[in-house]
């Protein structure tokens, strides 16, 4: 018994080793082969000199079983084929190459051309965009496209889009190899060769229209679906043409491959009040394979799919699918494809991505939001004349558009309800609407194009309008008016019939514009006016027939335009006076806009109505509220302003006759509220003649004689100065007059002026670069002409930059050098490094300028300067800040809004990048932490410190470190040496050098740095900066060495030169006298420990009446610099 056990466990151990060898010897045989890939790239784009390209030849060639071709063998074989990457597009060229090359696959890198414009110079932003900020539609890179190709027949196996950043050649680079190992499973197979699947047709039967976009979405659903098994192959529209022809099938090559795919068509049909979907399966000789039918929910079809896909699978390999559908990863791909696509402006190509991704998530309101988004600024990119209308390609009917913000509204509803918050709320009003645009939807014609879709536009513009008016009314916006001012608005959104929409107006005004005495329901008259003025400007669209009709109450405009006429009369009677007011100050406006849009030229019609509203002040409830009253007079002096932009010598006329009654009666409160001195009344001194510009110098003369007498009121010492600024401007501009006031009395040495420049060139409108170098002062200039359209749809910006070269000592001009550029983009200087044998001239979106200093006295005009480009010569960013010279390299600083911000040293020679700090590097913060900021101001005073100012361009972020700092370049630590705690909004530090310390200018602070010891004093600063702004960080103790005692700092109007202030940051100290910018157009000198009543206060227009912008104390003398235009001050002590 012992013994048979024993011959029966020899027997099983025998029989197991078989099985174990020939397991062994079928693995052995089923190992995957090595493959073969060539890489190609695009060499007329310069792709192939892309960092991308290296990575992906290292990333690859170290995936096991893949070989990557040396690119020396590849281009000697393309050249000798005569072939190029668009040949190998080519099936034939395919086979023909990856035989030569004894390749298995081919990878094509090209770059594709995008279709946006060139970036124009920045527009002024407006009040919407306060609150309602565009988003970025912007590409972040370049657009690649990767596509893979076996060599055996020619088939393309992978077809996709990759935006490719400076910042994210790592990112990109794992995805594409990710892709492409993919694909190449699919070759190499341990299961046995593919089996080629094509989708020849899926359309609908008996099905109406509302199921176009299930008929479309079906076939690429069903294909991605499939191409996910590792076994089969999914075949183009190309390959399918191969299949349908029968003369290829029988006797072309490789005709039995061909003969091995499988064909699937099938069709959609209603079945017991639901859809079915009918699959018939087939090989491409003809021979059936199976038919099967599955149900399908059109809101949700891929469950039917994926139990499709599980059927044909079975058919074809008898085994169940290898895979599982991951549908939200697959449908994120598709939404970053499509994206992509639509943000380069190929909206066509977009459109089948954006619909599968939707598809396999139906109820994403981020994927129905990027699809509409596709849509309608396809729609909306092309538009002429003064009203926009969408005339661009379209995708969908304006029914299934319609049904597409159904399901859109209906999201967004639901989200809100779910988070109570609207993730993308700056979007979605852009695209739907909150006010009468035709290029928002719900005000578009398109939006009432037929009965049917205004009809489902009415649900939908409900649901739209009661969700965002609850988000709104969370938000705390500012002006807190201005949440009043958007509900006015969004009420044109929610209506299409004229009567509903005037009477919802008037029952909204009712409540929002009346005092609670007449029952209304705003108790503070302030905020009251607030929301009069916002409100009742806006609905005079009412009364324009032209606006109206450009929007979707097109049908509607004689009817919209007699009820809003007749409601406005009625406002103008009212006995509510601050409602009077705003009606006429809303109609003035109003006609003042039909001079541009109508044949109406004349402004008598809006001066009218001004008067009237001059009149309602003299309502004795306005009379008693001197608060209210100065509002209001505000108010006025504006509208008026609006009303005679074109009619300067005239609005001198009616201020002297609406002003004369005030200075009778010295009513210095009134005077103060127009504050004459403002730019709020926009007066435009080179269109005003001579005489008006003395009539208006005698005004304010007159005015400031009132109000010198209530200089104890701050309100009326800060009119006062604006209006002395004023003055100091007429002086300027009219030196022919015979006025009063203060003069220079010393005389200015001109080193530099307006002639010294190219003929033509506006330097009041162009970016100045000033650098001081030894004895020399260096100043860059870029001017731009207007862009000009390139065939591949950018614009390309011819512009000049040139260099003028003061020298201090011979106290003349010793280089002018010039050359022409051009940019596809808007750009601007930020920059400049005379070094020994070229000069460096940063721009932001323009990369670096270098011009060959190969003269010491330069010459007129040279070539176009050498520019050094991200592309091409390995800077991290065409977008520089700042730079400054280390040696023989340059610190570069590189970022702005929405882009990659950084750090680094770059050898201009070598193209050799070295970062020191990067936003897209996660590390601590602000420096690594994702967010955009600007570092400027670059001062290298000591080896190894290396001073920057940071701002943090509006990020919340970023916001608290903001200030000067301090970077230690041997061990990159990093101190804040001073926090921007100023209540103005941005950083504006200026670094000057004096003496062996630095000058530290802000607008309302100067303070010394001493770059060995890294202290700081304090030499001035205004009392708003008692207290840091919330969140910044902690301030630095500064030591004092005050210019003047504290008791008299206090006293001085410290702050930006455009609101009348004294501008720091403009500012040097000069043997004891603070010269600095006072205002628009007067220059302030202090002497050390003198009151600011005690400064001489000149007119600024030293410089060939040419306004200094800026003072430097310098051994040479004190130098004043303007805009283009350098001076030394020589007067008594002024000078050295």
């Amino acid at each position: 018994m012992f013994q048979s056990n024993g011959e029966d466990l020899m027997k099983r151990n025998i029989l197991l080793l078989i099985l174990v060898l020939y397991f062994a010897s079928y693995s052995s045989g089923q190992q995957e082969k090595t493959l073969n890939i060539a890489l190609v790239a695009d060499k007329s784009a310069g792709l192939d000199q892309s960092p991308l390209i290296s990575l992906l030849e290292v990333r690859l060639s170290h995936v096991e079983g893949i070989v990557v071709l040396e690119r020396t063998q590849i281009d000697r074989i393309l050249a000798e084929q005569q072939l190029s990457l668009a040949g190998l597009l080519e099936r034939k060229a395919v086979v023909k190459a990856g035989r030569l090359l004894r390749a298995d696959a081919f990878v094509l890198l090209s770059r594709e051309n995008s279709n946006v414009a060139a970036e124009p110079p920045p527009s002024s932003r407006n009040e919407a965009n306060e609150v309602l900020s565009e988003p970025n539609d912007l590409p972040k890179g370049q657009l690649i496209r990767i596509r893979v190709a076996e060599t055996a027949h020619g088939l393309r196996l992978l077809d996709r889009f990759e935006e490719l950043e400076s910042s994210k050649f790592e990112e990109v680079t794992e995805r594409i190899i990710e892709n492409i190992v993919t694909i190449m499973d699919k070759l190499n197979t341990a299961a046995g060769p593919a089996v080629l699947v094509g989708i020849v047709d899926i359309h609908r039967v008996q099905l109406s229209a509302r199921h176009h976009l299930l008929e479309r979405a079906l076939p690429v659903l069903l294909s991605v679906r499939l191409s996910r098994e590792p076994e089969i192959i999914m075949l183009e529209r190309e390959d399918l043409k191969l299949l349908l022809d029968e003369k290829w099938l029988t006797n072309g090559k490789d005709s039995e491959f061909w003969r091995s795919a499988v064909l699937i068509d099938g069709y959609l049909q209603p079945k017991n009040g639901g859809v079915e979907l009918m699959l018939h399966l087939r090989q491409a000789e003809n021979r059936d394979i199976a038919t099967f039918n599955v149900a399908v929910t059109p809101n949700e079809p891929s469950s039917a799919i994926d139990r499709a896909a599980a059927e044909i699978i079975n058919r074809l390999r008898h085994s169940p699918p290898s895979t599982q559908w991951n549908l939200a990863k697959e449908a994120e791909e598709f939404y970053q494809q499509g994206t992509m696509l639509s943000a380069h402006q190929r909206y066509a190509e977009a459109v089948v991505p954006l619909e599968t991704a939707c598809a396999l998530q139906p109820e994403n309101v981020a994927y129905t939001t990027a699809r509409f988004k596709n849509e309608w600024t396809s729609r909306c990119k092309i538009h002429q004349g003064p009203v926009l209308r969408p005339l661009g390609p379209s995708y969908y009917s304006d029914l299934e558009l319609a049904e597409l913000v159904s399901r859109l509204v209906a999201q967004i509803q639901r989200e809100y309800e779910r988070t109570n918050s609207m993730s993308q709320l700056s979007l979605w009003s852009r695209l739907l609407g909150t006010e009468l645009s035709s290029l928002s939807y719900f005000t578009n014609t398109v939006s009432v194009s037929g009965e049917q879709v205004r009809q489902i536009n009415r649900v939908n513009r409900r649901i739209w309008v009661e969700t965002l008016d609850k988000a709104w009314s969370k938000q705390r916006p500012r002006p807190p008016a201005f949440l009043f001012a958007q509900r006015a608005r969004l009420i044109w959104v929610g209506y299409d019939d004229p009567d509903e929409l005037v009477a919802h107006l008037k029952e909204f005004c009712s409540e929002v514009l009346f005092s609670p005495e007449m029952g209304g329901q705003i108790e503070n008259t302030y905020l009251r006016c607030d929301i009069c003025d916002r409100v009742l400007r806006d609905i005079f669209v009412l009364e324009s027939a032209e606006t109206v009709e450009a929007a979707h109450l097109l049908d509607s405009a004689e009817r919209i335009t007699y009820l809003g006429h007749k409601y406005l009369n009625e406002l103008l009677i009212s006995s509510d006076p601050i409602v009077r007011f705003y009606t006429c100050l809303g109609q003035a406006s109003f006609y003042h806009a039909m001079t541009y849009i109508t044949e109406r030229k004349s402004i008598e019609p809006a001066l009218e109505y001004f008067y009237k509203a001059l009149s309602v002040l003299s309502d004795e409830s306005i009379r008693g509220n001197a608060f209210v009253k100065s509002r209001l007079l505000g108010d006025l002096a504006d509208i008026l302003a609006e009303i005679m932009t074109n009619e300067q010598d005239r609005l001198i006329g009616v201020l002297e006759n609406v002003l004369a009654l005030s200075i009778e009666k010295g009513d210095a409160n009134s005077l103060a509220a127009w504050d004459l001195g403002d730019r709020r009344l926009n007066i435009d001194f080179l269109k005003l003649s001579p005489d008006s510009a003395r009539r208006y110098y005698e005004l304010l003369d007159r005015v400031g004689t009132v109000l010198q007498n209530q200089t104890n009121k701050r309100e009326m010492k800060s009119a006062l100065r604006r209006l002395h600024d004023c003055q100091a401007g007429i002086k300027a501009q009219y030196p022919q007059l015979v006025l009063t006031g203060s003069r220079s009395d010393f005389d200015v040495t001109i080193l530099l002026s307006r002639k010294d420049w190219p003929d033509g060139l506006r330097t009041d409108l162009s970016p100045l670069q000033v650098k001081l170098d030894g004895d020399r002062i260096w100043m860059a200039l870029g001017t731009w002409g207007l862009g000009h359209p390139n065939r591949d749809g950018t614009q390309t910006w011819p512009g000049v930059a040139s260099l003028r070269v003061v020298d201090l000592t011979r106290k003349t001009v010793c280089a002018k050098w010039q050359g022409d550029i051009s940019f596809r983009r808007g750009v601007k200087l930020t920059g400049i490094v005379p070094g020994e044998e070229v000069v460096y001239v940063s721009t932001h979106g323009g990369g670096l300028l270098e011009f060959r200093r190969n003269l010491v006295e330069g010459r007129e005009w040279l070539e176009a300067p050498r520019i050094l480009t991200q592309q091409d010569h390995g800077l991290p960013s065409d977008f520089i800040t700042d730079i400054v010279a280390d040696g023989s390299c340059l610190w570069i600083a590189y970022g702005g809004e929405k882009l990659e911000s950084g750090l680094g040293l770059y050898d201009p020679k070598t193209g050799h990048w070295k970062s020191v700090l990067c936003s897209m590097l996660k590390g601590e913060a602000p420096w690594g932490s994702g967010f955009p900021y600007k570092l400027s101001q670059l001062t290298l005073p000591l080896p190894g410190k290396l001073f920057f100012v940071l701002n943090s361009l509006g990020s919340s972020e970023i916001h608290r470190y903001e200030g000067l700092w301090r970077i230690d370049t041997e061990t990159g630590e990093l101190k804040c040496i001073l926090p921007y705690t100023s209540k103005w909004a941005h950083p504006w530090i200026h670094i000057e050098p004096m003496n062996e310390t630095y000058l530290c200018k802000m607008a309302d602070l100067l303070i010394e740095l001493d770059p060995k010891s890294e202290e700081t004093f304090h030499i001035l600063n205004s009392r708003s900066r008692d207290s840091s702004r919330e969140g910044s960080l902690p301030s630095v103790d500064h030591q004092n060495n005050l210019f003047v005692p504290a008791a008299l700092m206090y006293g001085m109007p410290l702050g930006v030169y455009s609101l009348g202030n004294v501008d720091l940051s403009s500012c040097t100290i000069h043997e004891d006298e603070l010269w600095v910018r006072f205002g628009r157009a007067q220059i302030a000198i202090l002497k050390r420990g003198r009151s600011f009543e005690e400064a001489k206060i000149i007119t600024n227009d030293i410089l060939d009446g040419e306004p200094v912008f800026q003072f430097l104390d310098l051994p040479y003398g004190l130098i004043a610099i303007g805009q283009g235009t350098v001076g030394l001050i020589e007067t008594g002590n002024h000078s050295r």
